[in-house]
């Protein structure tokens, strides 16, 4: 594909997890689409997908979806004006799991530079960076970064990298782009007491030992039993937030957790599909939320559910922190590991109040992603 000097569209590839299973990443996908939509009305798109179709994103024009190859990303890029890597924490380095992490890099690296190279704007929104233990990842961060026309980064921490980056182009903060996705109706909230899970393999994404992984299960069934103790009637629902193909997906650890309780019918594990509206209908037909994935512990907050965050991230500690939400509602994977997650669960059920977040709202609005003149600069 070449680029056309008279035509009337502007060709905008979108790059981010779409198609993958993750939840979160199609949330913020709708939103940043709409958003480009806004600021560039006559626009196409390519958009790279993963193993699953890209079926949930709301767009309102024709949208062209391409293979998550190198080769399918140059030969759209030569036809496009704008790449935009869109949400998600896509340039990050720490953990034991360097090979995946190295992979990451270099291919976000590998696709702002041939864009550069094809005389393409590149735009970063609403993402997160960081955190690097390695100085060579970091330079190379970096490296990728003085390609980018703008960025917007969705947290403090992130905000403050970009001078260590040595980055001076345009950037703005903004919040996580899912805040602002417009759904359906959705279901109206029960009265049966009713816990949702969200559990991910931890040791397997960042420690390069899923093995380890089964302690997680472990903790997580003592909480669901003493839950089940308090609330004999209630109901527990175990869902993969992301459930991509690969050792990194929610849905195998999340399968033998429910397997545990396999003969318990007030447990059972609930399919998303990589779509938003139907974790938000879930949501909405909670009472209760333990999870450990960025975004089911943002759309648990927004939903007004009493919210443990289980923090294996940076990025968990300052969306509390955005939504302030108390400390007895932040937990690490260490403490749940040595049985905290589970002394808290009482308190939880009897004081649901003290587990609410303090907002529901934002800190920035829906421009700060990209703001109006941003484009009439680059």
């Amino acid at each position: 594909m070449k680029k056309n000097n008279l035509k009337e569209s502007t060709y905008i590839l979108i790059h981010g997890h779409l198609g993958r299973g993750n939840v979160g990443d199609e949330a913020m996908l709708q939103v940043i689409v709409n958003l480009l939509k806004q600021r560039i009305p006559a626009s196409e798109f390519f958009i790279v997908y993963g193993s699953d179709t890209a079926q949930h994103i709301k767009i309102e024009d024709e949208a062209y979806y391409i293979p998550r190859t190198f080769r399918h990303i140059i030969s759209s890029l030569c036809a496009s004006d704008f790449f935009v890597l869109a949400g998600g924490t896509h340039l990050t380095f720490f953990g034991k799991n360097k090979i995946g992490k190295w992979m990451g890099i270099l291919r976000q690296s590998a696709t702002v530079i041939a864009a550069r190279l094809l005389g393409v704007k590149v735009l970063m929104l609403s993402v997160g960076l960081g955190p690097f233990d390695s100085f060579i990842a970091r330079w190379m961060v970096r490296f990728t970064l003085s390609q980018v026309h703008f960025i917007s980064v969705r947290d403090e921490a992130s905000e403050k990298e970009l001078p260590m980056l040595k980055y001076k182009g345009f950037y703005s903060r903004c919040s996580d782009a899912a805040f602002f996705l417009k759904h359906r109706t959705v279901q109206a909230k029960k009265e049966v007491k009713r816990l949702g899970i969200s559990i991910l393999p931890y040791f397997a994404m960042h420690m390069r030992n899923p093995d380890k992984d089964v302690f997680l299960v472990k903790a997580f069934s003592s909480v669901i039993r003493t839950w089940m103790e308090i609330f004999p009637e209630g109901e527990v629902f175990v869902f993969p937030i992301c459930s991509q193909q690969g050792p990194y997906s929610d849905t195998i650890i999340s399968e033998r957790l429910a397997h545990v309780f396999t003969a318990d019918k007030r447990v059972g594990k609930v399919t998303l599909k990589g779509d938003p509206d139907a974790l938000i209908n879930l949501m909405h037909s909670l009472s209760h939320f333990i999870g450990m994935r960025y975004h089911s512990i943002l759309f648990a907050c927004l939903s007004s559910l009493p919210t443990i965050n289980i923090a294996y991230h940076q990025k968990n500690w300052l969306l509390s922190k955005e939504l302030i939400m108390q400390n007895r509602s932040l937990i690490s994977v260490n403490e749940v590991l040595s049985g905290d997650l589970e002394r808290r669960i009482p308190s939880f059920c009897h004081n649901p109040s003290q587990f609410l977040a303090g907002k529901q709202s934002p800190d920035f609005t829906m421009d700060r992603i990209l703001p109006e003149s941003v484009i009439k600069k680059i």
